[in-house]
């Protein structure tokens, strides 16, 4: 696997075989998330969530943290899974400092002396520090405090889905091949719980169980793809997570190699020397 800021030097080199594909040894199809926790504090209205969403520039990190790699989410759904994905569901979100800034008063938190409205913590894993810093200084632009907080997995685990001790986090949630093992396991209120990385945000919506439980009983693509449709637009509504941006993972080897399979969990079991 190789690190965003590595490929260009890769590619210059010349004796390099590149990849980029939506799967790999953890996972498929994942969208680096934002997670409000619903139960608690500021987040808890949706004007806030609202706020948030129009603040941060997910553009910049497309840019600046991925490299110009993997792409913004239009959906909560990732457009890996074409027949499921709902092209253009959080266009009503494009960024818009103002618009946050208009929803932040209408909620009731207004500037104190020092600019700040709210201070809310951000969890997520070392590794994802660039992304939380990209959104410290988006949110700091209209008033929003961030204290991110870089926990290990086992930390951050304990911390958001045992105690529940966060404001938002970060997740990379992978969406897998079908939607009813990787997407449902964030938003259905069976899901909610010490069960790691499934339904962080505590969301319950009645719908939306009705409508992920009609597209598992289906066999029919179409049937099923207008469940998940509609499943996306409530929840761009209730905006219980944020989805940032669609993420792939970059592999390389020695073009003296063939054979590899970096969209699998075998990457090398059949890989050997050109001959």
């Amino acid at each position: 696997i190789v690190n965003a800021p590595d490929v260009q030097r890769l590619r210059v080199r010349g004796d390099f075989a590149i990849v980029q594909t939506a799967f790999g040894s953890g996972g498929g199809n994942c969208i680096m998330t934002l997670s409000f926790n619903l139960e608690r504090g500021a987040v808890s209205d949706v004007r806030v969530r609202q706020a948030i969403a129009y603040a941060i520039d997910r553009e910049q990190i497309q840019r600046d943290v991925y490299f110009g790699q993997g792409r913004v989410a239009d959906a909560p759904i990732s457009s890996g899974l074409t027949w499921a994905h709902a092209p253009g569901t959080l266009d009503g979100y494009a960024r818009n400092s103002q618009r946050a800034i208009e929803l932040l008063d209408a909620a009731g938190y207004r500037p104190r002396a020092d600019g700040v409205r709210i201070t809310i913590d951000l969890l997520h894993f070392p590794t994802f520090g660039r992304v939380g810093e990209v959104i410290r200084q988006s949110l700091s632009k209209v008033g929003i405090r961030v204290v991110q907080r870089p926990l290990d997995r086992a930390a951050f685990v304990e911390a958001v889905f045992g105690k529940r001790d966060f404001d938002t986090n970060l997740i990379s949630y992978c969406n897998g091949a079908d939607p009813d093992s990787g997407v449902r396991r964030m938003y259905t209120s069976d899901n909610i719980g010490n069960i790691p990385f499934s339904n962080a945000a505590a969301y319950r919506n009645a719908e939306v169980d009705r409508l992920f439980a009609s597209a598992a009983q289906s066999d029919n693509y179409g049937d099923r793809a207008r469940d998940y449709v509609a499943i996306q637009r409530i929840v761009a509504r209730d905006l219980p997570y944020w989805w940032l941006v669609e993420t792939v993972v970059t592999s390389a080897w020695s073009s003296r190699f063939e054979g590899f399979a970096p969209w699998s969990g075998q990457f090398a079991e059949r890989a050997s020397l050109r001959p």
